[in-house]
């Protein structure tokens, strides 16, 4: 069985993996403009590590528990 913290981590990198690829198709088409597959991980690390410095300061404004 998966624990909830790594499905719900497993999850959020899934739709960051998606949500850069749309942006990287929209960065081609409409702009004319590529990045390589290495600047588009380095995106979607980035945008993971923002997303778990968020959940971080929310928590600590509304703890969970």
């Amino acid at each position: 069985m998966v624990a909830k913290e790594s499905k719900s981590f497993f999850d959020r990198l899934i739709i960051y993996f998606w949500w850069n690829i749309w942006k990287e198709r929209n960065r081609r088409t409409l702009r004319r403009e590529e990045k390589t597959v290495t600047e588009i991980t380095y995106l979607i690390k980035e945008d993971v590590q923002q997303f778990q410095q968020a959940v971080e300061v929310v928590n600590r404004i509304i703890p969970t528990s």
